[in-house]
């Protein structure tokens, strides 16, 4: 089992900085192992035309926009971006609806297992995106989220009518506004031709643009920086 996977685990579960008991280990191990065996990622992604102005980022080449003005400070620089939608299957739902239905203390750390899952899975494809770019010698921001800072939840639907994913990675919206399945994400990466000052500190996250960050029990359990919101 990956260390920083372990780590990220026990982040999700609230046991960041705290000494686990003896079984804690033993669950999250197996549920990983249990993960192994269901888990079917899958990433759509879309390279577009950006235009960040004021409070909102124009796309040219979909005559649509971005209406958020931490999105569009993100993008400052950038002329055109990657969007993507990653999920790892509904396998991985099933899973965890079978065990909600006799085992909920089991549920709930391969809940936070999988949670650590995805967001490894977005580190890599960002990663991805970051070196083709560098191999163009162009420069890639961070990933950025719809929830983060003030880009409108509501705008969800039009990431994933964008990127296609419903039809392409089986990835659906509720009445409600979540994704199914619910270990799915989304996210847009900036392209530039010259690397961008960032407004935000730390380990190059997006903490300094979330409304949440002072009240964030992630952000305010970590140690050695902000963490990724």
């Amino acid at each position: 089992m990956h260390e920083q996977l372990y780590r990220e685990a026990l982040r999700y579960l609230g046991m960041a900085g705290a000494a686990p008991d003896a079984v804690a280990p033993l669950r999250i191990e197996e549920a990983f192992a249990h993960l192994a065996r269901v888990v079917r990622p899958k990433c759509v992604q879309v390279r577009l035309r950006v235009a960040p102005a004021g409070d909102a980022v124009a796309l040219p080449d979909a005559c649509a926009a971005f209406h958020s003005a931490d999105l569009a400070r993100h993008l400052a620089g950038c002329d055109k971006a990657v969007l993507f939608a990653a999920t790892l299957g509904m396998g991985v739902e099933q899973a965890l609806a079978q065990l909600r239905g006799r085992d909920i203390a089991r549920a709930l750390v391969m809940d936070a297992c999988a949670t650590a899952r995805i967001e490894q899975y977005c580190d890599q494809i960002a990663y991805s995106i970051a070196r083709a770019a560098a191999e163009k010698g162009r420069y890639a921001t961070p990933r950025f989220s719809v929830g983060y800072g003030d880009w409108p939840l509501a705008e969800q639907a039009d990431v994933l009518r964008l990127t296609d994913a419903t039809r392409r990675a089986g990835i659906y919206l509720t009445a409600g506004g979540l994704m199914l399945p619910q270990k799915s994400a989304t996210a847009i990466i900036g392209l530039a031709q010259e690397r961008q000052a960032r407004s935000f500190a730390g380990c190059g996250g997006v903490c300094g643009a979330c409304n949440m960050r002072a009240h964030c029990a992630f952000r305010a359990g970590a140690k050695g920086g902000e963490t990724k919101a």
